[in-house]
């Protein structure tokens, strides 16, 4: 049962209530007779009076605006003469420009791509290349059709890799590398996604930390030498039999990829310290493993000689090795003492490179131990089976368990056809629910019970119901609206009808002013009235303007770019600005010679005569005087060109030799330069050269004659020398009739090949 407090049906006022306004009551209508103008000066009613304020007003204004324009004017005049001041400032910029543009030089033999602006290939098709010259490559991808290079000597440097940089040939991009007299092509850190091909070259190709995403093909006769440092191989690599260069793989890393080598000379392949050599196959002809070499099935083989090799890395055990690549498969076994640490990493690593779904393994070698973690972010509950006790949720079961709580204690309530909570359900209330309605169809279809109020906006009656109908209270005479507003009611003049007193408009304003001229306004003392006298008299004449007869002039030639070209002229003879371009004669005159530098009318020439030859960086003739018949010869200690004592003059000073007519054959050599013809025929022989002790300074030249590889080899009593570079203790003569020669220089213990 509600407890209902019903308010009493007559009574008026009270409650926040309006029972009157301006005298009025019920339906309230105003106009402005009935509202009296209040003190407010903004908030007056429209007078003649009022009028003549306005009006006078309205003119103060106009002396007002006069004053402005004038001050505007000044303004301008100032505008003009800051303009001068910043004209100069423009003429010392300019001088300071031609200082920048002195000092500018251009560097020789670099050239620059980068991603976005220009492609490799563009360079390389547009460039002339000396010796020693280097593309530089900003990191990025470049796109597009295979890279052709064509050119000799020059090299290709992208950002070093394992600095958080990539420079790819990317979407499948390749790269070939031909032509007859193409040499000497050196890159380094390029990621190559497409097909690599070195066609029929000249070789002396490097390739140095070089990703090679496609297959690498090596064919048509391409000569001397190639080499593949710490490189990276996913395709095939295939090399023809018609290739005569000796190819070099220095820690490269093969992945387990096909190696299809046709080549027909032993030691003409060589693999030093590389890893991922697929041990199924048997096409490597001529390929030889120096190092150790790890192969894909975990084989490990060292070289030790030309004809042994070291199977079993623990007990040392060896085999003869005829080039056969099948006598390698399958070795070695792994030795029956296998350790604890060894099982342990072993497992530790297989389980670690192993693919596991929901679990990951890495193994704590510090603490002889393999660690596990489980995720389950690759799971969902369609891999977890339901249970007896804990089930899944579905609809179905969802549904009946609302069901069996429908209506039951510390259940679920369920609600009538009017969507209500049943009075069963309902506890002893003492609340009043309130209703505001728009009208009495609205108020008459409330579903309401006893003790509920509604407030009718349309008339703003109150109304309780009993229970059975609704009872109005709360009316007495109050105020029930205000020009059509009900509740809180806020008049503007929009909701007022005008009466005698008329409103202010614009229209009004603009008619009667139209009534009035200057005449019905008396001039004060200080606004004003404008004349030609008094506007004249305001102005004076400043630095470039002049005034005459009211007419204003300036003598400041208007700002063209023309113009302030020829203002940033400096006259270097006079050290002064002027506005007028330089002579000629100036202009010569501005310049003066330097070391090595010329002027004569207006002509600069360059003359090397005031320099000696010690002035390039990268000779020294200072440090060791020269003498009578010396040359310069490089020095790979100081890295410069320094004076060395060498017998003859260019070559024409040399001494034949005997021929070699046998293998392994220890060539002599004179005071003086020396030749040797070796007549191989159609066999594959070594000679060795003579020791080098004594020999600094001296070159011998060999020419191979048959058709058998010719290997030049240090002279085995110099067992810390080298030929080029350290370690390298010997070098084939590829092709048919070619000629080496070889520089001694005992510094550096080392054969250098010219």
């Amino acid at each position: 049962m509600s407890i209902i407090i019903k308010p009493p049906v007559s009574g008026g006022g009270g409650g926040g209530a309006v029972d009157s306004v301006n005298g009025q009551t019920g339906v309230v209508v105003l106009t402005t007779n009935n509202i009296t103008a209040g003190n407010n000066a903004d908030r007056q009613y429209w007078t003649s009076t009022l009028q003549t304020s306005l009006d006078a007003k309205a003119l103060q204004s106009d002396l007002t605006t006069l004053d402005s324009r004038v001050d505007t004017a000044e303004s301008d005049i100032d505008t003009l003469q800051s303009d001068l001041t910043a004209l100069d400032g423009r003429v010392d910029t300019a001088e300071s420009d031609i200082d920048s543009l002195q000092a500018n030089r251009l560097y020789s033999n670099s050239f620059y791509v980068n991603d976005g602006v220009n492609d490799i290939q563009a360079v390389h098709d547009d460039a002339s290349f000396g010796q020693g010259d280097v593309i530089f490559v900003s990191s990025g991808s470049y796109g597009g059709s295979t890279l052709s290079l064509t050119k000799s000597n020059f090299s290709i440097l992208p950002p070093p890799t394992g600095i958080g940089s990539i420079c790819e040939l990317a979407g499948g991009r390749g790269l070939t590398i031909s032509g007859v007299d193409c040499t000497r092509v050196r890159i380094r850190s390029l990621q190559i996604e497409g097909n690599t091909l070195i066609n029929g070259t000249l070789g002396r190709h490097y390739f140095k930390s070089v990703y090679f995403l496609g297959t690498t093909t090596i064919n048509n006769g391409t000569s001397n030498f190639i080499t593949f440092e710490d490189c990276e191989f996913s395709g095939a690599i295939t090399i023809a039999s018609n290739v005569s260069a000796t190819i070099y793989f220095n820690r490269c890393s093969f992945g387990g990829v096909a190696i299809s080598s046709s080549l027909v000379n032993p030691l003409q392949c060589i693999l030093a310290d590389c890893s991922g050599i697929n041990a199924s196959q048997t096409n490597l002809v001529g390929l030889v493993f120096a190092g150790r070499t790890a192969f894909a099935n975990n084989v490990v083989s060292q070289y030790t000689s030309n004809s042994k090799y070291v199977y079993n890395l623990i007990t040392g055990a060896t085999t003869s090795f005829s080039g056969s690549y099948s006598e390698l498969r399958d070795q070695p076994t792994i030795p029956s003492a296998y350790t604890d640490e060894q099982a342990r990493d072993s497992a530790g690593t297989a389980l670690a490179n192993g693919v596991h779904t929901g679990i990951s393994f890495s193994n704590d070698d510090g603490n002889d131990r393999i660690n596990a973690t489980v995720s389950l972010s690759s799971f969902d509950t369609d891999d977890l089976s339901e249970g007896t006790t804990n089930l899944y949720f579905t609809n179905s079961r969802a549904d009946a368990r609302i069901t069996a709580q429908k209506g039951e204690n510390n259940g679920i309530c369920e609600l009538d056809a009017n969507g209500l909570v049943p009075t069963n359900h309902l506890p002893p209330l003492a609340i009043t629910d309130v209703h505001v309605v728009a009208n009495a169809t609205e108020r008459l279809a409330l579903v309401a019970q006893e003790g509920d109020v509604a407030i009718q906006q349309d008339d703003s009656s109150s109304w309780i119901y009993d229970g059975t109908t609704w009872v109005q209270f709360g009316v007495g005479g109050a105020v029930t609206s205000v020009n059509g507003q009900t509740g809180t009611v806020s008049l503007l003049t929009t909701d007022i009808n005008e009466g005698t007193n008329l409103y202010y408009t614009t229209t009004r304003f603009d008619d009667r002013l139209a009534t009035k001229t200057t005449d019905n306004l008396s001039e004060g003392s200080t606004n004003q009235y404008f004349t030609t006298t008094r506007a004249r008299s305001a102005f004076s004449a400043g630095t470039g303007i002049s005034i005459s007869s009211g007419q204003i002039s300036s003598t400041i030639t208007q700002y063209t770019d023309s113009n302030a070209k020829s203002a940033a002229v400096v006259n270097s003879m006079a050290g002064s600005q002027t506005d007028q371009a330089p002579s000629v004669s100036s202009v010569k005159a501005y310049y003066t010679a330097g070391t090595g530098i010329s002027i004569s009318s207006g002509q600069i020439s360059a003359s090397l005569a005031s320099f000696s030859i010690d002035a390039l960086s990268d000779v020294d003739t200072s440090t060791t005087l020269p003498t009578s018949g010396q040359a310069l010869a490089w020095s790979s200690g100081t890295s410069k060109w320094i004076p060395t004592t060498i017998s003859g003059s260019g070559g024409a000073d040399i001494t034949w030799l005997s021929d070699v007519i046998a293998n392994n054959t220890v060539l002599t050599l004179s005071a003086s330069n020396s030749m040797a013809l070796v007549k191989n025929g159609s066999s594959a022989w070594t000679v060795y050269l003579p020791t080098i002790s004594g020999k600094n300074g001296k070159i011998i030249r060999i020419k191979r004659l048959g058709s058998g590889l010719v290997t030049i080899a240090v002279n085995s009593s110099d067992t810390t020398k080298f030929i080029d570079a350290s370690g390298t203790t010997s070098v084939a003569m590829g092709v048919q009739y070619s000629t080496f020669d070889l520089v001694a220089n005992e510094t550096d213990g080392a054969w250098y090949l010219l």
